[in-house]
């Protein structure tokens, strides 16, 4: 191995039944940079939240709290906007 390479070993339980369907999910793909896309899609979506909490610091404080259907409306909206890192599977095809 490199010297500037290193390894975080992931244990899984074949008899944890959330852990074999991970590795029945996981089991055909490049594991490492499957869960390398995932870290950067999960640092990427904390960003853009934080970005979100210093934009709501700097608005009125006396705001009419967010209707049920303006929240649902707001998140399916963030959700089109979100990176699409995840691959779904070794061909190079990314998730829709």
């Amino acid at each position: 191995m490199e010297k500037n390479r290193f390894s975080k070993p992931v244990a899984f339980n074949s008899k944890n039944e959330s852990d074999k369907k991970i590795l029945d999910h996981v089991k055909r793909r490049n594991f490492s940079g499957y869960v390398k896309k995932l870290i950067l899609a999960d640092i990427a979506l904390k960003e853009a939240s934080k970005s979100k909490v210093e934009e709501t610091k700097n608005e009125p404080v006396n705001q009419a709290k967010e209707t049920a259907a303006e929240k649902l409306a707001r998140m399916q909206d963030q959700l089109k906007k979100r990176p699409n890192y995840v691959r779904n599977d070794t061909d190079g095809s990314t998730d829709s």
